[in-house]
């Protein structure tokens, strides 16, 4: 059983649905012989899911019923909950909203019931988007801040970003663009600085498309160079996207005001190697294209990990040194935080589209059984929405001194040469030789004090 079991879920990663649908069905026929109810529920289970990602709607929706029996009969409260919300999301895929709502409110009240905190905020996620699509919005906002208390609650940062930008983008459907930007500012706040370069790039676009809809010109170019500095280190192809949009930003900010902020974000240096990438692209500054996607959001987020860290607000500063772009992505970038009191929703009629979602297998599957005990956020998560036609805003009076604004670091701009760069080992030698000096330290203290003791003492004899 566990070669078969080994097999079907390599069949499974690789999308291979057929041979895996066919080994799942091995492994259940194994485990009814057995009369191993655990094995036979998790067999269950896995046929459902790869009809699922298989986008067999009608067979996943017929197995995921047939599993929901057996969950209720074993008293299995949350695979129950589970089970549901994937009917909610099989009956989005047919339209049907209402049988959808019906779905993701029952797998609320089963885990209400036992009060499974972390099954509860992933209901009322995947409520909040149902109610979005429906043109719900305050009930859409309610579910969806209910969702975020818990995973603070929990704590779960993973699952609080996810739901923190499903909260943004409806926010941005209704058109309030404020509320929204704090929203995106504190997702930046739980993405690792170090291992999600892409995500926060993408985020500093989109708080960049938000800025530039308020007609703030200096947030938007502050997150464009923080976005530009971060696909330069990457070699990014989105380079070209972001210089395009600087550039255009650059013909509606008066030049001295539009050097001046680069310079005072980047340093001396760091605006020669701007000055340098953006002649690159346009030699001719006269020429101001259009951008092609500043108002147009694309922002892409992978799934999360469960890994859980408390997130502390910092001051914003601005570091003008120069220092490596190892240092850099290890940075925290300080946001300012969601507000509790908002703005009252409007009643945007627009409804979403479900997104292609990434694969969960690889996670799921890794090892016999565990998927039971394992949530998919993405699953739920994962969706977008058509892009609303907004008025166009006032301008927003900015006091720039005081506003919370996202650094750009000069070391994004500035070339560090790698024989400067301290890896792990050199720090380690470093650390080993300190503490040899401090031992050598102790032992020439120890010796020279004893050594003018004896000597007082032999004075003192000869004397007498």
């Amino acid at each position: 059983m566990s070669a078969v079991w080994e097999e079907a879920v390599r069949c499974h990663r690789e999308g291979n649905f057929a041979e895996a649908d066919q080994l799942y069905h091995r492994v259940l026929r194994e485990a009814e012989v057995a009369e191993d109810k655990n094995a036979y529920e998790i067999a269950r289970y896995h046929l459902a899911r790869v009809a699922f990602d298989g986008q067999d709607n009608a067979v996943a929706v017929r197995r995921f019923n047939r599993l929901l029996e057996i969950q209720e009969y074993n008293g299995d409260n949350r695979g129950v909950s589970r089970t549901y919300r994937y009917l909610a999301e099989l009956y989005i895929r047919q339209d049907d909203l209402e049988r959808a709502v019906k779905m993701a409110e029952k797998s609320y009240d089963i885990v209400e019931g036992v009060w499974d905190r972390e099954q509860m905020a992933s209901s009322k996620h995947l409520l909040g988007i149902l109610y979005q699509k429906m043109g719900e919005d305050s009930k859409a906002i309610s579910s969806l801040r209910e969702s975020q208390a818990i995973w603070e609650e929990i704590p779960n940062e993973a699952a609080l970003l996810q739901t923190t930008l499903v909260l943004a983008d409806v926010y941005e459907d209704q058109g309030n663009l404020p509320i929204a930007v704090r929203a995106i500012k504190q997702a930046l706040k739980l993405l690792s600085q170090e291992d999600d370069v892409e995500e926060i790039a993408e985020l500093h676009f989109r708080l960049a498309q938000a800025s530039l809809e308020l007609k703030d010109n200096r947030a938007t170019l502050t997150h464009l160079l923080a976005c530009l500095g971060r696909h330069r280190v990457l070699q990014s192809p989105l380079l070209q996207r972001d210089i395009e949009a600087v550039q255009h930003l650059r013909g509606l900010m008066e030049a001295d005001d539009f050097w001046g902020q680069i310079l005072n974000r980047i340093g001396d240096e760091g605006t020669e190697q701007f000055r340098f990438l953006l002649n690159e692209y346009f030699p001719q500054e006269e020429e101001i294209p259009e951008p092609k996607n500043l108002v147009k959001k694309t922002v892409s987020v992978d799934e999360p990990s469960m890994e859980t860290e408390s997130v502390m607000e910092e001051d914003a500063s601005i570091d003008l040194a120069e220092v490596s772009i190892e240092e850099l992505l290890k940075s925290e970038d300080p946001h300012e935080d969601l507000d509790d009191t908002e703005e009252e929703p409007s009643n945007s009629q627009e409804e979403m589209e479900l997104k292609p979602h990434e694969d969960e297998t690889k996670d799921e599957l890794s090892s016999f059984g565990g998927e039971l005990l394992s949530e998919e956020y993405s699953r739920t998560q994962e969706l977008s929405k058509h892009q609303t036609v907004k008025k166009e805003a006032p301008p927003v009076v900015v006091n720039w001194e005081e506003e919370d604004v996202d650094r750009t670091e000069s070391s994004l701009f500035v070339d560090t040469k790698s024989d400067f760069i301290i890896t792990d080992i050199t720090r380690s030698k470093i650390h080993l030789a300190e503490v040899e000096i401090n031992n050598n330290f102790y032992r020439h203290f120890v010796a020279s004090f004893f050594g003018v003791l004896i000597a007082l003492l032999l004075v003192q004899w000869i004397l007498v």
